[in-house]
């Protein structure tokens, strides 16, 4: 094995592993605070900034410099894995704001992160002067060393308010968050594009109230990455899921990927194309006054109505090219 299928290797591995980051940023600071008592009070008083006002003001706001977006190689490795690209299909005006929504998020929302989260496949490059933030579920944002991590890649919460500062950050400012969550990830099928879409209106309005366009970007390649394994409804692990969405905004899908030395089986992605089409950015119309009111509310449906057939007509336009193999066209299934 040579040295770049090594580090292919490595890159792919880390795609499933970066989950554990949750669980070792916590273990670390307990081990931290057990074993290095003369750590206890600055540990204590790092605990409490993380969920303190400021702590929140710096969500919002990150200006820590963004070293890991552009130089961590874990994501460009990740790349070499398996045929990557990011695909553009129209310009972004470094003048406007985007709200970039992606779809789908698969069972470990892989290429967001290679394609949008990091320079492993040359976003700034397609786009210059869009400065873009990749929401993640805000359970990581609030644990300890791991949040870090995220400030240095540039990455934020999916909180209204947060992406909502973030948009307004000036000219060139955007987010993409994965808009069918964690809940999308029990769809997750080889040949399949299941979203949750129909009762996701809450991009939308951010959208609105950020003066920002939508764009939509579907990463054709991702369900084929791993194999899920369906539970029974209603036993002990579809309760486990349930309860990891609830309280820690993720789920835990069984699934397999492909093995290595001889193995059927393994957690390495399987060796698919990926292509993240970025689509042409769809200004929505504006509105003023309150979205929860029944004027505001119907507004918001008809943007949602506009979305939904932009994201459609991508698709069209493109199933062919990067999903010929495919069991079924793209469905929003709730």
């Amino acid at each position: 094995m040579g040295l770049h299928s090594f580090l292919a290797l490595l890159g792919a591995l880390w795609l499933p592993a970066r989950y554990l980051m949750l669980f070792g940023g916590w273990g670390l600071y307990f081990w931290l605070l057990y074993s290095k008592p003369v750590l206890r009070i600055p540990l204590a008083l790092y605990l409490v900034y993380i969920f303190s006002p400021a702590g929140k003001r710096a969500l919002d706001n990150n200006r820590w410099p963004l070293v890991f977006r552009r130089w961590y190689p874990m994501y460009k490795w990740a790349a070499w894995w398996a045929p990557a690209q990011l695909v553009k299909t129209a310009d972004l005006d470094p003048a406007g704001r985007y709200l970039l929504a992606v779809h789908p998020h698969g069972v470990l929302g892989s290429f967001p992160l290679m394609a949008i989260g990091t320079e492993a496949l040359g976003f700034g490059r397609l786009f210059p002067g869009i400065r873009v933030s990749l929401g993640v579920f805000d359970s990581i944002m609030y644990t300890p060393f791991v949040r870090e991590l995220c400030f240095l890649h540039g990455w934020c919460g999916v909180d209204r308010l947060t992406l909502l500062a973030r948009l307004r950050q000036g000219p060139g400012s955007a987010v993409g968050i994965y808009v069918g969550g964690a809940a999308e990830a029990v769809y997750a099928e080889p040949g399949t594009l299941d979203l949750v879409l129909l009762r996701r209106k809450g991009f939308i309005k951010v959208a609105i109230e950020g003066c920002a366009s939508l764009v939509p970007v579907l990463g054709f390649g991702e369900n084929d990455q791993y194999h899920r394994i369906k539970v029974l409804r209603g036993g002990f692990v579809d309760r486990l899921q349930v309860v990891t969405k609830k309280y820690g905004g993720f789920t835990l899908p069984l699934a397999y990927g492909r093995g290595i030395l001889g193995l059927s089986a393994g957690p390495w992605p399987e060796k698919v194309p990926l292509a993240a089409v970025v689509g042409a950015p769809l200004e929505l119309p504006p509105f003023k006054g309150d979205l929860r009111s029944e004027a505001g509310r119907a507004h918001v449906d008809a943007c949602h109505a506009l979305y939904c057939a932009a994201l459609q007509k991508l698709y069209d336009e493109h199933k062919d090219k990067y999903a010929p193999h495919r069991t079924r066209d793209m469905r929003f299934v709730e």
